[in-house]
């Protein structure tokens, strides 16, 4: 069984000034394919977990798809969610 793994963290906080733009993610975490595994894989984070599960199960493979990190910000800006998956609105 192949497990596709997406990882979008953002905490949005509407008493931060600011909005949050692509360039925050670009600036913390933005990345696709094998590139998630290697920043995350082994690392303090839920998706380290993923991987060292999916990967001891002889029936899994864990498919790193996207991941993408912007904590904390104000609210993200309209068309700024999507343009990091190559789907900008």
């Amino acid at each position: 069984m192949r497990v596709g793994i997406i990882a979008f963290l953002q905490e949005s906080n509407t008493f931060i000034a600011g909005k949050t733009t692509l360039a925050d993610f670009e600036r913390d975490l933005l990345c696709d394919g094998e590139e998630v595994r290697r920043h995350l894989a082994g690392s303090h984070h839920e998706v380290a977990g993923f991987f060292d599960v999916l990967d001891s199960e002889p029936d899994c493979e864990a498919v790193p798809v996207f991941a993408a990190r912007a904590v904390p910000g104000g609210v993200i800006e309209a068309g700024h969610l999507g343009a990091g998956t190559g789907e900008a609105q």
